[in-house]
């Protein structure tokens, strides 16, 4: 009915591989201005976790969704009803990790284009199986979505909605109080804590996945290499990936070989990975200080005491203590949001075209 041609559809797809594109296509609607109009999909292209989305509904709607793991799902929404009839008309999509944008103009003299920017739309789009899933509406606020078949997970919440519920748990631990004096702020500050680092370490672990799936190859070679897997390890963990549906890069996180509650591992992966340098993202160095120290207090807090109070006790030259207390725990949550902002800017400017 309202197709865009194989053709034109492949070069999207190719266009996808970069997180800023333009795409320009006339189209012609036959029955668009009969009462017998239905609406239906004009194009529909999924490239890895990735999602295109072109469609008019029964009103005459035009909803163009873009959709990727790191920015979420966005829609620009277009009215034909306001547009004048034409037979034929000028459709420009626009994606980039800041905006999308979609503009219609009829093909005819004099006439001006329809411009509409995109927003967070409330229907999320997800790939499984290759196929599109719709999650939520205006009237439905969804948090955590999973989908557990056959005794495993085949879809998750994606890397920024888990670093999302990750800091509305912190503040509902934070909105707690207690009449057991300043020993309850040591427990509360020590658990938030222990929730902001585990955080840490999912967001890093998925993110780092992601994006091979939105499209940018990983430098394989130079991770094996930091990772120090030797030739027939690598051998061995190829054939394991290809007997269970998996890459290389996803066979090597599955057994645990990056350890992304390492600060320093961490940031070896990415950078040997994607060429992300923690250092060069523009967040403050005093700040990555903070948050590497916060991870080391982390792991006390477990493997010593969750009623540990000084959170610099081992720190060496000695420094005035810290305390462990609300007010820590506030300034990790800042720290620790700060830096993944940074990271996640990072990781959605990537050019993959290359």
């Amino acid at each position: 009915m309202i197709n865009i041609p194989e053709i034109v559809q492949s070069q999207i797809k190719e266009l996808m591989k970069s997180p800023e594109g333009t795409v320009s296509f006339n189209i012609h609607i036959d029955d668009l201005y009969t009462h017998d109009f239905m609406g239906g999909k004009i194009c529909e292209i999924v490239m890895g976790e990735k999602i295109l989305l072109l469609e008019i509904d029964n009103m005459k709607k035009t909803n163009y969704y873009y959709s990727t793991p790191g920015t979420g799902t966005r829609i620009a929404i277009i009215d034909l009803n306001d547009v004048p009839e034409s037979e034929k008309m000028n459709w420009e999509i626009v994606w980039s990790p800041r905006f999308i944008g979609l503009m219609i103009r009829p093909l005819r003299d004099d006439d001006k284009p329809i411009i509409a920017e995109g927003k967070l739309s409330d229907t999320k789009l997800r790939v499984l199986n290759n196929h599109v899933l719709r999650l939520g509406n205006p009237e439905i606020d969804i948090m955590g979505f999973r989908i557990f078949q056959d005794g495993e997970y085949k879809m998750e919440p994606t890397a920024l909605d888990y670093w999302k519920s990750t800091l509305k748990s912190v503040e509902i631990l934070l909105s707690g109080s207690s009449d057991m004096g300043y020993i309850f702020e040591v427990v509360q500050s020590n658990y938030i804590i222990s929730a902001l680092v585990t955080g840490f370490e999912i967001y890093t672990k998925k993110r780092f996945l992601e994006i091979a799936e939105e499209g940018k190859e990983p430098d394989m070679d130079a991770l094996v290499q930091k990772i120090k897997l030797t030739i027939s390890s690598r051998q061995e963990m190829e054939a394991n990936a290809k007997k269970h549906g998996r890459s290389l890069l996803e066979e090597i996180v599955h057994n645990k070989k990056i350890d992304f509650q390492n600060y320093a591992m961490c940031k070896a992966a990415f950078a040997s990975a994607y060429n992300i340098q923690f250092d060069k993202l523009g967040y403050k160095s005093p700040e990555l200080d903070k948050l590497n120290n916060i991870i080391k207090f982390r792991h006390r807090i477990i493997h010593v005491s969750p009623l540990l109070s000084i959170t610099n006790q081992f720190e060496k030259p000695l420094k005035e203590p810290i305390f462990s207390n609300r007010a820590y725990a506030k300034s990790a949550m800042d720290v620790f949001n700060g830096f993944i902002n940074f990271l996640h800017t990072a990781t959605i400017n990537l050019d993959i075209s290359n």
